[in-house]
C-alpha cells in the first residue's frame, strides 16, 4: 500500500532568507486498522500499513512539500540503502534527492531482482541482486512523475516506493508517525 501525505506551505515560511528551515509534524491514522493479509507462499502475514497502537502514528508515510523553493543545499553524497530482507523491501518507502545514490542489497538466501517502474524512462531499471550479500547501486535521476515503484519479478508480493525530489523538504514518518 502506498501511503502519502501532501503538505502545502507558502514560500514565505521557507526561503533563501532562512537556509535552516525545517518542517516537523506527525501523521496519525484514523479509523479501523486493516488486518494483516497472507501474501506470500512462505505463509507469513504482512501488515499492509503499520500503525503504532499507543499513538495511532502511521509509519512509512512519505511527507513532502509541493512546489518547494529551489534549494542550494547540495544533494547528499551518502547512499541510501534498501535491503531485500525476509522477502520485503526494507524500508519499503524512501525519499531521496535527484541524483542521490540508492544501494539495493539482498540479505535473503533466495535470488531477487529490483525493477524500478516509472513513467520516465531514465528512472526505470531492472537489476539482479543475486543471492545473500550481493548489492547493486543506482542513481535516481529525475523527480518528475514520482513515485518510482519497486518490485521483485521473482516474488510478486515484494513492493516498495522511491519518491524523488529536487529539494530537501521531504521525509518518511517513523514508527510513531513523526517526521522532520
Amino acid at each position: 500500500m502506498l501511503a502519502g501525505m501532501l503538505l502545502a506551505f507558502t514560500r514565505s515560511t521557507m526561503s533563501e532568507e532562512n537556509p535552516n528551515s525545517s518542517i516537523r509534524g506527525r501523521v496519525l491514522f484514523g479509523g479501523k486498522v486493516p488486518k494483516a493479509k497472507l501474501i506470500d507462499e512462505s505463509g507469513r502475514n504482512r501488515d499492509l500499513i503499520e500503525i503504532d497502537p499507543k499513538t495511532s502514528g502511521l509509519r512509512f508515510a512519505a511527507v513532502f512539500l509541493l512546489d518547494a523553493p529551489k534549494s542550494e543545499t547540495p544533494t547528499k553524497t551518502e547512499e541510501l540503502r534498501i535491503d531485500q530482507k525476509d522477502f520485503t523491501f526494507v524500508p519499503r518507502i524512501v525519499t531521496v534527492r535527484a541524483g542521490q545514490a540508492v544501494k539495493f542489497t539482498n540479505s535473503d538466501s533466495a535470488n531477487h531482482n529490483v525493477r524500478g517502474a516509472s513513467l520516465l524512462p531514465k528512472n526505470e531499471f531492472n537489476v539482479y541482486t543475486g543471492t545473500r550479500g550481493e548489492s547493486i547501486q543506482r542513481f535516481v535521476a529525475d523527480p518528475k512523475n514520482r513515485p518510482i515503484r519497486l518490485g521483485c519479478d521473482i516474488h510478486a508480493w515484494m513492493t516498495g516506493w522511491v519518491f524523488v525530489f529536487e529539494h530537501p523538504f521531504h521525509a518518511v514518518t517513523d514508527s510513531e508517525g513523526r517526521f522532520e
